[in-house]
């Protein structure tokens, strides 16, 4: 279905009025943001707020230069064009805003359906650790501390994932305690003098 990128309304016409038409263009979905000019003879103030409160985005009073004219729909195809990019860059954070939502709920629900397993992992190393499951090879007692480091490693990443969870929904608090800059500065000179020196 075409839709026209602008309009030139004339505000009383015969059979079909121009506030009327105007009116049906305005709600329509793909036509609400067309932009408007209203040509009328009407002069003066209200009837220019008339025109323009009943939508339109320009009231133009006859009679008038043909060069008024085309600088004024020039000027309402720019309005539309800026109309157009802010309902995309909307568009565009609403959709960016919603990916962040569902990252920000899988690293919770991830890390918290991965802490249950890697319990249950810690439990049964230790278990084998302290000899509760019985006399197990050498070959198996060999290779616990890498499954411990592992497992270990692993809780690490889903407090990590948490972390970065709680960060991105603002429940992370930070803890501002006070720095002694002279004593980081001391601290730097001493460790790079014996180079300087040396």
């Amino acid at each position: 279905e075409w839709v026209p990128d602008r309009c030139l309304i004339v505000g009383r016409m015969p059979g079909l009025d121009g506030y009327e038409f105007l009116k049906r263009l305005r709600e329509g979905s793909r036509t609400s943001s067309v932009p408007v000019l209203m040509l009328s003879a009407r002069a003066g103030d209200y009837a220019a707020v008339e025109g323009l409160e009943a939508g339109a985005d320009d009231y133009l009073v006859k009679p008038f230069a043909a060069r008024e004219l085309v600088a004024r729909v020039r000027a309402n195809l720019e309005l539309a064009r800026m109309r157009v990019e802010t309902a995309l860059r909307a568009a565009e954070a609403a959709r960016l805003a919603e990916l962040e939502r569902i990252k920000s709920e899988f690293l919770n629900l991830a890390s918290h359906e991965m802490r249950g397993p890697i319990s249950v992992l810690r439990g049964y190393l230790g278990m084998i650790a302290d000899g509760s499951l019985g006399e197990l090879p050498t070959a198996v007692i060999g290779v616990l501390p890498i499954l411990s480091a592992k497992v270990d490693r692993m809780n690490q990443l889903v407090s990590q994932m948490l972390e970065a969870a709680r960060l991105e929904d603002g429940k992370l608090a930070f803890a501002r305690d006070p720095l002694d800059v002279r004593a980081v500065v001391e601290s730097a000179v001493s460790l790079i003098r014996p180079l300087l020196l040396g």
